[in-house]
C-alpha cells in the first residue's frame, strides 16, 4: 500500500474533525444553514469576505518565502471549504459554496490559482464527487485570469469589502505556522554565515522544482560566488585578505504540500578555494529539516540543522591568524495547545551544540526548556508569563552552567502593520560552585509591513552566554533588518547589528579562571543586498558586509570589509 493511500484518508479525517471542532464551539446550526436566506447570503458573504482577505495579506506579505505562502494559503482555503461544506445535505449547494470561495481566493490571489484549486479539491466533500475536481479548477483559473473585472455574484467586492490584516498571524493570537525560535544559537556572537542571527531577507523562492505527486515536490539547486574578504582571520594587526571561489551545489525535498502536516529535508556541500593559498581549502557540509502541524489550533513544529563551518567570528578575534574550523547542530521543538477559549500553553525543547576543531577553544550543549502560558486579551493580542531552563555543558571537563529566566511576555498583531512578541524578566547563571549572576533580561522580535513590498523587523536579546575560551559572558544585542521589492526582478536589503558583551571570569573550565583585566567589546555590522531575478530558476546577487569590533583586549579590535557576488540555479 503506498504511502499516500494511507496518508489521504487520514487527513480527511483530520479536516473533519477540525470542521467538527469549530462548528461544535459555535452551537449547532439548522439544517438548512443560517435562519432564513438573508442570513444565509450574510453569512456567506462575510465568510467569503473574510477569505480573501486572508488570502490577500498572504500572498502580499514580502516576510515570508512562496512555498510558506502556498502552505499558509491552502491551510486557510481548505479551513474556510470544510467549515463551509460539512453540514450541508445537497451535493449541489456543497459544490456551489466551494466554488464560491474558491474565486474569492483566486481573485484575491491569482499567483496561487492551482493551489487554491487543489485545496478545495481536497476537502472530504468534494473530493468524493465526481467532477467537482474540474468544475472547481476551472472557477479558479477563470477568477484568476478575470481579477479586477467583476465576477460571478459580485464576489470581487464581497472580498475587497472585508477588513485587511496586516499579516495572517492576526486571525488568531498563535503565528502560524509556528517554528522553534533560535534562542539558543542566538547566545553567542552574531555571525551571519552562522545565521545566528536572522540574516538579510532575500528574494522569495521562485516556484522551481519537480513534482512526482500533488503532495511532493523535489529540488536541485547550486550556487556559484566569488567573495572578497579584506581580513580573513579578523586580526588586529598584519590582516590578511584573500579571494575566494564557493561552489554549493543541494538537494531539497517538500512534502505534504496539500496537508495540514508539512515538511522539507535539504543538503548542501559547500567548496570553498583560496586564490591566494592564505588559509586552507575547505569542504563543508550543511543539511536542514523541518516538519510542521497546524489546524488553527494546535501547532506542533520541529527543525533541525547541522553546519560545518570554517570561517571566524567576533568570538574568536584576537586568537591568532588561522581560521578556526566549528561544527554547530541546533535541534528545535514546539507545542503549542489551546487550554480553554481563552488561554493557550506553549512548551517545547531546543538543543544546540557547539563544537570546535581547535582544542584551545571550548565549545558548549546547551538544551533548553521553556514554558509559557498565554490568556487572550484581544481577538488579535495575547499576554502570559513563562519560566525557561536552560542547562549548558562545556567541551572538556569543565563544570555545567544552570540558567533560569522568569518572564512576562506579549505577542500578536498590536496594529494593523506591526506584529511579534517580545518578553521582559529575571535571568540567573550558577556555574559549578561559583557564585550565581543575576541579569535583568528581554528577548523577541516586531516586523512592521511598511507597505506591501516593504517591511522592518528588529530582533533584540538581554542573556547570558559563553566565550570561546569558557567565559561566562553578559550580552545586549539588537538587530534591526529592511527588505524591499522594487520590482518583480529586483529586491534590495539591509541589516544593521550591534552586540554589547560583558566578559567575566573564565567559568567553563576545569580551573576557574578570575577576571584579572576588565573587557567590553562593542560589536557592529552592517550589510546591503541587492537580488535580481532573471527568470523563476536563476537569480543573481550582489551583498556587501562591514565589521568593526571595538574592544578593551587591543588584539581584539578590528574591521573587516566583505564583497560577495553570487549566481543561484534552482529547478
Amino acid at each position: 500500500m503506498s504511502l499516500r493511500r494511507i496518508l489521504f484518508p487520514l487527513s480527511q479525517f483530520l479536516l473533519l474533525l477540525l470542521a467538527f471542532s469549530a462548528t461544535a464551539q459555535a452551537g449547532p446550526r439548522p439544517a438548512g444553514g443560517n435562519e432564513g436566506p438573508a442570513g444565509a447570503t450574510a453569512d456567506r458573504e462575510e465568510m467569503a469576505g473574510q477569505l480573501g482577505a486572508e488570502v490577500r495579506d498572504i500572498s502580499g506579505s514580502a516576510m515570508i518565502s512562496r512555498a510558506k505562502k502556498e502552505k499558509r494559503i491552502s491551510t486557510a482555503v481548505r479551513v474556510a471549504v470544510v467549515s463551509a461544506t460539512t453540514y450541508r445535505k445537497n451535493p449541489a449547494d456543497a459544490l456551489a459554496q466551494a466554488i464560491e470561495l474558491t474565486e474569492v481566493a483566486a481573485q484575491a490571489a491569482p499567483a496561487f490559482a492551482e493551489v487554491i484549486a487543489n485545496a478545495a479539491s481536497f476537502t472530504p466533500a468534494l473530493s468524493r464527487m465526481d467532477g467537482a475536481s474540474a468544475k472547481i479548477r476551472a472557477a479558479a483559473m477563470a477568477a484568476a485570469k478575470n481579477k479586477g473585472k467583476p465576477g460571478r455574484a459580485g464576489l470581487t467586492s464581497v472580498a475587497r469589502s472585508a477588513p485587511r490584516r496586516a499579516n495572517p498571524a492576526a486571525a488568531s493570537t498563535s503565528p502560524a505556522p509556528l517554528r522553534p525560535r533560535k534562542s539558543i544559537a542566538a547566545n553567542r556572537a552574531p555571525d551571519l554565515n552562522e545565521e545566528t542571527a536572522p540574516p538579510i531577507p532575500a528574494m522569495v523562492e521562485t516556484a522551481g522544482g519537480s513534482h512526482p505527486g500533488n503532495d511532493t515536490q523535489f529540488k536541485v539547486d547550486a550556487t556559484v560566488g566569488i567573495r572578497r574578504d579584506d581580513n580573513i582571520f579578523l586580526t588586529a594587526d598584519n590582516t590578511v585578505s584573500d579571494t575566494s571561489f564557493i561552489v554549493t551545489p543541494g538537494l531539497g525535498f517538500r512534502y505534504g504540500l496539500e496537508s495540514l502536516a508539512h515538511g522539507t529535508l535539504d543538503y548542501r556541500e559547500t567548496f570553498i578555494r583560496y586564490a591566494g593559498k592564505s588559509a586552507p581549502n575547505a569542504s563543508l557540509g550543511a543539511g536542514t529539516a523541518d516538519f510542521g502541524y497546524d489546524n488553527g489550533s494546535v501547532s506542533l513544529a520541529a527543525n533541525g540543522r547541522f553546519q560545518q563551518l570554517s570561517q571566524n567570528t567576533n568570538a574568536t578575534a584576537g586568537l591568532g591568524p588561522q581560521i578556526f574550523r566549528r561544527d554547530v547542530l541546533d535541534l528545535g521543538l514546539i507545542l503549542e495547545t489551546p487550554l480553554t477559549a481563552k488561554t493557550r500553553m506553549r512548551t517545547g525543547a531546543n538543543l544546540n551544540q557547539l563544537d570546535y576543531k581547535t582544542a584551545e577553544l571550548v565549545g558548549t550543549r546547551q538544551t533548553e526548556i521553556p514554558l509559557s502560558l498565554f490568556l487572550e486579551t484581544t481577538p488579535k493580542t495575547s499576554v502570559g508569563f513563562g519560566a525557561t531552563y536552560r542547562t549548558v555543558k562545556p567541551q572538556g571537563a569543565g563544570p555545567s552552567g544552570h540558567d533560569l529566566y522568569y518572564n512576562l511576555v506579549t505577542r500578536g498583531a498590536f496594529t494593523q502593520k506591526l506584529s511579534g512578541e517580545v518578553s521582559v524578566g529575571y535571568r540567573t547563571r550558577e556555574v559549578g560552585v561559583n557564585p550565581r549572576e543575576n541579569l535583568w533580561g528581554f528577548d523577541g522580535g516586531l516586523n512592521y509591513a511598511a507597505t506591501e513590498k516593504s517591511s522592518l523587523g528588529l530582533r533584540l536579546a538581554r542573556d547570558f552566554s559563553t566565550g570561546a575560551l569558557g567565559e561566562s559572558l553578559t550580552t545586549n544585542s539588537y538587530l534591526l533588518q529592511f527588505h524591499t521589492d522594487l520590482t518583480p526582478q529586483w529586491s534590495v536589503g539591509s541589516m544593521l547589528s550591534y552586540q554589547n558583551s560583558g566578559f567575566g571570569p573564565t567559568v567553563f573550565t576545569q580551573n576557574m579562571v578570575p577576571v584579572t583585566v576588565i573587557r567590553q567589546d562593542d560589536y557592529w555590522e552592517g550589510a546591503l543586498q541587492t537580488n535580481y531575478t532573471f527568470t523563476n530558476w536563476l537569480t543573481a546577487s550582489v551583498d556587501y558586509t562591514y565589521r568593526k569590533n571595538h574592544s578593551t583586549r587591543p588584539d581584539a579590535f578590528y574591521a573587516n570589509n566583505v564583497f560577495n557576488l553570487t549566481m543561484a540555479v534552482r529547478y
